[in-house]
């Protein structure tokens, strides 16, 4: 009998060296519950651990697929910036903290923050000192939409020091194409995708960390 167990006992042990601990895996059934969405910030994944990081992919990453249905902007191309859906802009939060996460520094970034735009002394441009972010950041993206062009494919907005003849072209969205990542042909958070791949294609154009 205690050879059995002693067996046991070490069977049990070389299973656990050799299979991925489940005990710390970051568990994909804690979700919210519906119609509740997965929240987007405040993650933490062991990326020594296989069964964690698979599990972190599914319910993290992939719970901001889709975003393209959900950003309900309310805007044109003609001049209004108009809204986008709360939805959309926790999409765009869960993602760039997943990616944060899996780096492993802290996952907790906040998008739309209220926080007003950085103007350096020798900038030659200055917007208000009351613009948020959030609107230049909208102003730069209307501006990199009206400016391009369908036949060529060229587009003279995707710069960070966009002319100021450019369509919707404004200090504030010279400012924020100045200090941002610049991404055309996606958005959201596939833009935060397209800017850790670094990949350039026909539809996209990024230029990245900044």
């Amino acid at each position: 009998m205690k050879k059995y167990f002693g067996f046991v006992i070490k069977f049990l042990s070389l299973a656990a060296w050799l299979v991925p601990s489940l005990a710390f895996a970051w568990q994909p059934w804690n979700y919210p519950t519906a119609p509740s969405r997965m929240y987007s910030a405040g993650f933490t994944v062991n990326n020594y651990d296989r069964n964690d990081v698979v599990a972190f992919w599914h319910a993290v990453y992939k719970a901001s697929e889709g975003y393209q249905d959900r950003i309900k902007w309310t805007g044109n191309y003609t001049g209004n910036n108009g809204t986008i859906a709360n939805a959309f802009v926790d999409d765009v939060e869960r993602r760039l903290n997943y990616f944060r996460a899996m780096c492993g520094v802290d996952a907790n970034a906040v998008v739309n923050s209220n926080a007003n735009v950085l103007i350096n002394l020798l900038d030659p441009f200055k917007p208000s000192l009351s613009t948020s972010k959030a609107e230049a950041a909208q102003n730069a993206a209307l501006m990199l939409s009206r400016n391009f062009n369908t036949t060529t494919g060229a587009n003279p907005a995707m710069s960070h020091n966009p002319p100021s003849s450019l369509i919707g072209w404004s200090p504030s969205a010279w400012n924020a194409a100045a200090n941002g990542n610049l991404a055309f042909g996606v958005f959201g958070p596939g833009a935060v995708t397209e800017y850790m791949l670094e990949e350039l294609s026909s539809g996209t154009a990024v230029s990245s960390w900044n």
